[in-house]
């Protein structure tokens, strides 16, 4: 604009009207009716699946020394994870691991090796009287592996039956 004496301004209020009102393009304004939108029908209620139950049997009655089992499973973890850190040596676990289970530990400790291995959680389950599962959990810096022991009572003591280590 070069003649600013001539220049003029206005003020454009748009009213606020609530959101269900709309334009009118062939009238070029908003409309008086507010904007109806369908309403789907409701679907029909579909029989919903079958829940599933758990087992209505109780759990197994913890095993007569359960602090025993406890406390033997913890230091099988325990014992597990210092061999797998670098701390013990395989041939300490001869005398509560099974043949499989120092197998399985003896083929993780070659792709653990110079690798820091802290045990990060124990969960006991027993199974019966005689032999309890132990889920742990085992950390290392980059990744953490899930291990599982089968603990079994022989000859008066607790020792590892079956390990997988994922």
């Amino acid at each position: 604009m070069k003649n600013l004496s001539t220049a003029t301004w206005a003020r454009l209020d748009t009213p606020a009207l609530p959101p269900a009102w709309r334009w009118d393009w062939r009238k070029g304004q908003m409309t008086a009716e507010p904007r109806t939108l369908p309403v789907p029908p409701e679907p029909p209620a579909a029989p919903s699946p079958p829940q599933p139950t758990l087992d209505d049997r109780p759990a197994p009655p913890l095993p007569e020394g359960h602090p025993d089992l406890r406390r033997a499973s913890t230091q099988l973890a325990h014992v597990l994870a210092e061999t797998l850190d670098g701390k013990r040596r395989l041939t300490q676990l001869e005398e509560w691991f099974d043949a499989d289970s120092l197998a399985v530990v003896s083929a993780r400790l070659a792709t653990l090796k110079g690798t820091r291995v802290r045990l990060g959680s124990v969960r006991i389950q027993p199974v019966n009287a005689r032999s309890a599962e132990v889920a742990l959990r085992l950390a290392t810096a980059r990744l953490d592996y899930a291990a599982a022991l089968r603990v079994s009572r022989r000859s008066g003591r607790w020792v590892c039956t079956d390990l997988v280590i994922g």
